[in-house]
């Protein structure tokens, strides 16, 4: 077994590096099981996607289990729910949930109702719509915390909440 440690933001260096570390074996097709202890504080959604692409596209014969150790914050939320893989946490393992910021930010930047700016705005819109519907589904926050979350605010979530959902995936 291969056995990755990510301890980092999600931001380009570290992510190229992590899925540098998962596609090794895939190209030396000596291991097929990958073991990754994951602990991140947030980052980049885009750079959340490209994590959950590489775990998700990889051959069935690569068996890939993501450990998080402490934190899954952010957009590191997202992986943790979003990788179809074996998942397992340590004792001390929470996370942050809320909008993204980039997307949260957008909302205080619209100053021309025809620039790209109102473009971008529309779409977060949108976006916070979908994220929010997503976050309802997964069936572990209540209707006072998703307001809270609508709002730009945190969310915290403890290692039982996050066990719920590894319990409901693993009964699909």
């Amino acid at each position: 077994m291969k056995t990755i440690i990510f301890r980092d933001e999600l931001e380009a260096e570290s992510v190229q590096k992590l899925i540098d570390a998962i596609e090794q074996p895939h190209v030396e097709e000596k291991e097929h099981e990958i073991r990754i202890l994951f602990s991140c504080p947030g980052g980049f959604s885009d750079m959340a996607l490209a994590v959950i692409d590489c775990i998700n596209g990889l051959p069935e014969k690569f068996k890939v289990e993501l450990v998080v150790t402490y934190q899954a914050n952010s957009a590191a939320f997202d992986i943790f729910v979003k990788t179809k893989c074996k998942k397992r946490l340590y004792t001390d393992a929470n996370s942050i949930v809320h909008l993204y910021s980039r997307l949260a930010e957008t909302r205080d930047i619209i100053h021309d109702k025809d620039s790209y700016d109102k473009f971008l705005l529309d779409r977060v819109n949108d976006l916070n719509e979908e994220y929010l519907g997503w976050l309802e589904g997964l069936e572990i926050f209540t209707q006072k915390e998703l307001k809270r979350i609508s709002k730009g605010k945190d969310v915290y979530v403890e290692r039982e909440r996050l066990q719920k959902i590894i319990d409901n995936q693993n009964r699909k």
